[in-house]
């Protein structure tokens, strides 16, 4: 057997091997101590009024200029939610008055070849026989040649957040999705696992047909657990960098009482060939971060992946504290010593 045999089989019987989010949280942990990993700090914002800012992007810049996208609402709402576009002004970051607003949560920035991509999550409320007035939501996409002519295009599957796109060497476009009706876990309020799929254009991207046609990852997520893919990076090795989240609930199911969640940052590494997930860990979590008030008490362990910034020999990760806030933290070198 030659070494890039005993390669691919070592990594094949890594994919399988489905660590939780207990075990991923041990190993996170322990490499925090032996690497001595920095400690993350809160971003600054105004302009907003008292609304909170969380849930943001790594900082990027377009025609010059350096932007985040942030997910902009009141403390005890999640219906009055926009997206809006901030630039650094001294220490803090302030809404840009000249570009445009979005009314949908979690938002994200990429390019595919001269086409800029935002997207987030509109929500909206339905009524069925079995609960009037539900609220859902669908993930949304926007393209323009600068940020002033975006215009929507796409709209995902009814249900399904975190859809994400990166081109490939061969021209496709890989696919990232989140359905969220695997077996129980709708019925068990336990969110969706992460598919794949490759199209040949954007304009497939609004096929509904084609995106629930996604194949579920191997070696991601108890079957008590769930998580989504935030941000994609092409790597080496034929393989796609995955930031993401990882999340359970941390206590029973009691009548009447909220279930205390835990969501954490993670990355691994999508082998193209095989569509497995390789060298899946942990690198955010809450106690990254100086205390804060939650937006609801559970939703104190909870940090959300916007972003990576590389720059300098260092990689942050940036997104969203606690559903309150938004930091930035390091958690690498490069995107090589980072995913393989």
């Amino acid at each position: 057997m030659s070494n890039l045999e005993v390669l691919k089989t070592k990594e094949k019987e890594s994919a399988l091997a489905i660590l939780s989010c207990f075990e991923l949280l041990k190993e996170f942990k322990q490499r925090e101590e032996k690497e001595k990993m920095s400690f993350g700090e809160k971003l600054k914002f105004k302009g907003v009024g008292d609304k909170d800012v969380y849930n943001i992007t790594a900082h990027f810049e377009v025609d010059g200029i350096t932007y985040i996208l942030g997910r902009v609402e009141s403390r005890d709402s999640e219906t009055d939610t926009q997206s809006i576009f901030f630039i650094k002004e001294g220490d803090a970051w302030i809404p840009d008055e000249n570009k445009p607003v979005f009314e949908m949560q979690d938002p994200f920035f990429t390019k595919i070849d001269d086409e800029i991509i935002v997207g987030g999550v509109e929500t909206f409320s339905v009524s069925n026989q079995e609960n009037d007035n539900r609220r859902t939501w669908k993930t949304v996409f926007y393209k323009g040649k600068n940020l002033n002519d975006l215009e929507k295009f796409a709209e995902g599957p009814v249900g399904m957040k975190d859809i994400r796109i990166i081109k490939l060497p061969n021209d496709k476009i890989a696919v990232f999705t989140r359905p969220g009706d695997i077996g129980t876990r709708k019925k068990d309020e336990i969110g969706g696992k992460i598919g794949y799929i490759e199209i040949n254009s954007l304009d497939e991207l609004n096929n509904k047909e084609i995106i629930n046609k996604a194949k579920i990852i191997d070696g991601l997520f108890a079957e008590d657990e769930w998580g989504g893919a935030n941000e994609l990076h092409l790597l080496e090795n034929n393989k796609i960098g995955v930031l993401g989240h990882i999340a359970r609930f941390k206590n029973k199911k009691v009548e009447g009482k909220a279930r205390n969640k835990g969501y954490y940052g993670m990355t691994f590494s999508f082998d193209l060939e095989s569509k497995q997930a390789l060298k899946v860990k942990i690198i955010a979590t809450a106690g990254c971060f100086p205390e804060e008030e939650a937006k609801r008490e559970e939703l104190k362990d909870v940090v959300y992946s916007g972003g990576l910034k590389v720059k300098d020999n260092e990689v942050v990760w940036h997104g969203g504290t606690r559903d309150s806030g938004a930091g930035r933290k390091k958690v690498g070198d490069s995107l090589k010593d980072l995913f393989l």
